[in-house]
């Protein structure tokens, strides 16, 4: 116990020493009696400058809480000595002060910028420039950097989101398919047909499991593999151009024939659905083909503009776009050819569909000797191809108000019989017309045949994303392109009359 009491003096002795000589520095301080007895001769006068060194370095541990000393002292039977509990309370009271001077430096390390927009407030006329921004220049012409770096963080973010849903939409669009190939099809094979639907199943689906295993097992393996690169993703579609315009133009060309036996047989296919327990309608899974080919359209046009304003290459896409354009064109003429009734010959070896479109056709018919009984205008729709022009008349379907009205046939022009009128009509023919101005004139030459037909552009039918052409456009388009219907038949026939001359004419345009 005696050790411990020496311990403790020797700590009282370490702080009045270091208390004087702080004071000493300060000049303020004048030790008491008790002090002075216990720390001999002026530290300035006798102790030197290694001495105070040593003692400041030599610092001793920890003291413990003041309850431990008073315990100690009633042990032996001792109370404490005042200075012992003065000086005491002296170096309590400098720890508390050093740990909230620390706390105080945490704060202000920890957040400057709290700092600075406390002196920003306090004087806001004057600038806080910060010592570690060398260049305020610099910074200036960073941050001007950043919106544009940001803005094309933001078009990359959203081609990337339109070229997930182009591939996220073909999931959707195979697992559509599926519902017919392996729900509606293995269904109607496993179960028997209503009476008088043998046989004609297959013409409900077409080619449609062609479709699914083509989109399943190749165009959908090439989204998800190419699907970060779009310039790869647009060579796809010119890859498969020639795969996709037969599959789909196959299937529009039959999609009306498959109209016309589903709305026979609508009940048992709403039956059907119900034990299949699909959610969708069998109509509905019909028509997916033709929308998605749509759609397809719509994604490159977004993905094209997208990476035009990155900058970057977009050839592929181009022309991507370009085959999507015509792959639903080609796919929806044959759908509405598909429509087409009473026509005796073959409609695909009448070469390519150049245009379609409704008119009032005035018939005028020189055999005909009372020219009020020429008979009454009609609007008809009109089939101009590479080897004819074939007039039909559409109706509504009875059969089902959901499906596409039918195309029933009236009468054709050969285009190596056809003569071409460009004037207005005149006479009773003009007025038989709504508006001369918008009329042509289709003669047919072929022997036997007087007939002409003066046809007055009626409907102006305007596709999505076209601008929209008026009556007048759609006159000079139709007449533009019968001129050259006719000069192909010219030369033709100029070729079989007379293939040496015709041999030679060609040389010279070369």
């Amino acid at each position: 116990m005696a050790d411990s009491l020496c311990c403790l003096y020797k700590i009282v002795c370490f702080c009045i020493k270091r208390k004087t000589i702080e004071a000493e520095k300060d000049g303020t301080a004048t030790p008491s009696r008790n002090e002075a007895a216990a720390q001999g001769p002026p530290p300035s006068a006798e102790v030197p400058n290694e001495e105070l060194e040593e003692t400041e370095v030599e610092i001793p541990p920890p003291m413990p809480e003041i309850s431990a000393y008073p315990s100690a002292a009633t042990n032996i039977g001792e109370k404490p000595d005042q200075i012992f509990e003065e000086n005491f309370t002296v170096e309590v009271e400098t720890e508390t002060t050093d740990v909230q001077s620390k706390e105080e430096v945490v704060e202000k390390v920890e957040t400057p910028e709290k700092e600075v927009e406390e002196k920003r407030e306090e004087s806001p006329e004057t600038p806080v420039v910060d010592e570690e921004t060398p260049d305020a220049g610099a910074e200036t012409a960073a941050a001007d950097e950043d919106p544009e770096a940001k803005r094309l963080e933001q078009v990359r973010t959203k081609r990337k989101y339109i070229l997930y849903e182009l591939m996220e939409t073909e999931k959707d669009y195979v697992n559509d398919l599926e519902k017919l190939t392996k729900g509606y099809m293995v269904y109607m094979k496993e179960n028997p047909l209503p009476e008088g639907m043998e046989g004609k199943d297959k013409i409900v689906f077409g080619n449609i499991q062609h479709i699914y295993e083509w989109h399943l097992q190749t165009f959908l393996q090439e989204i998800s593999k190419n699907i970060e690169d779009p310039e790869k993703v647009g060579w796809m579609f010119v890859k498969y151009e020639k795969r996709m315009y037969g599959i789909y133009v196959k299937y529009c060309q039959n999609k009306p024939k498959s109209e016309y036996i589903v709305a026979e047989y609508s009940d048992y296919f709403d039956k059907t659905r119900e034990v299949l327990k699909h959610r969708l309608g069998i109509t509905d899974l019909l028509i997916k083909p033709v929308q998605r080919i749509m759609k397809y359209q719509l994604l490159l046009k977004d993905i094209i503009k997208q990476t035009e304003k990155l900058g970057e290459r977009s050839e592929n896409l181009h022309k991507a776009l370009q085959v999507m354009k015509v792959v639903p064109k080609a796919a929806n003429d044959m759908m509405t050819l598909g429509r087409l009734e009473g026509f005796d010959g073959k409609i695909t070896a009448q070469g390519k569909l150049l245009l379609q479109g409704f008119f009032q056709v005035y018939e005028i018919n020189s055999k005909v000797a009372n020219k009020r009984e020429q008979g009454k205008t009609r609007e008809l729709k009109i089939f101009l191809f590479e080897q004819i022009v074939i007039f039909s008349v559409e109706t509504e379907n009875k059969r089902s108000k959901l499906s596409a009205p039918r195309l029933t046939y009236i009468n054709s022009v050969k285009a190596n019989n056809m003569k071409l009128e460009t004037r207005p009509p005149t006479g009773i023919a003009a007025q038989s017309v709504s508006d001369p101005s918008v009329c042509f004139t289709l003669e047919d030459v072929s022997p036997g045949s007087d007939s002409k037909y003066v046809c007055c552009v009626d409907r102006v039918d305007t596709k999505e994303g076209e601008d929209p052409m008026s009556k007048e456009q759609v006159k000079e388009l139709w007449i533009n392109e019968i001129l050259k219907m006719l000069d192909v038949q010219k030369r033709i026939l100029d070729a079989l009359q007379c293939p040496i001359s015709y041999q030679k004419e060609l040389t010279k345009e070369l």
